[in-house]
């Protein structure tokens, strides 16, 4: 999908025909559903480096004393 054109078309959308408003918006929903699920993977993703970046950080501080 090319998020450029979809806004380009979306400036004249008063003179777009109704079939061509549908699918833009089922190609921007869709689009919606999986950005999202790549947005909480990643944040999952996220959280599980962060989580063993700080057990690994407090068994060196352990060590360190």
């Amino acid at each position: 999908m090319d998020l450029n054109k979809f806004i380009e078309e979306s400036k004249n959308k008063k003179n777009l025909p109704n079939k061509k408003l549908v699918e833009m918006m089922g190609e921007l929903a869709n689009e919606f559903e999986i950005t999202k699920k790549d947005l909480i993977n990643l944040t999952q993703y996220f959280d599980k480096i962060e989580e063993t970046y700080d057990s690994l950080l407090t068994e060196y501080e352990n060590r360190q004393k």
